[in-house]
């Protein structure tokens, strides 16, 4: 073979490596501790997008409360993201709606004719 054909074949495997199979074993190496840090009383959503809180952990899988007194058993390799839910700061607080009044805008003027 030649060694150009070498040195180019070694450079499109670096080149799959590192954006293929490199970004997704990191993104498996965190879900993995994502799954370990899980507890009882967390609020986490599910891969098919199912909103809940852990009730309790049996084995490879868990219990979720969905609603009041209404538990799903699903395995832990479904748990998309933990959910948490922050308290709104003062920056981060949301706009007040101006009132509506009944004066016309001067933007919306209308001409009579």
């Amino acid at each position: 073979m030649n060694p150009v054909t070498l040195v180019l074949m070694g450079g499109i495997f670096v080149l799959i490596y590192f954006l293929m199979i490199r970004p997704q074993r990191k993104k498996m190496q965190t879900h993995q501790q994502l799954l370990n840090e899980l507890q009882v009383g967390d609020d986490i959503l599910t891969s098919s997008g199912i909103y809940g809180r852990i009730s309790s952990f049996d084995g490879d899988s868990l219990f979720i409360e969905v609603s009041d007194s209404n538990f799903l058993k699903i395995t832990r390799a479904s748990i998309a993201q933990k959910i948490v839910y922050e308290a709104p700061s003062e920056n981060n607080a949301p706009e007040a709606v101006p009132e509506k009044t009944d004066e016309p805008d001067e933007a919306k003027e209308t001409t009579e004719e």
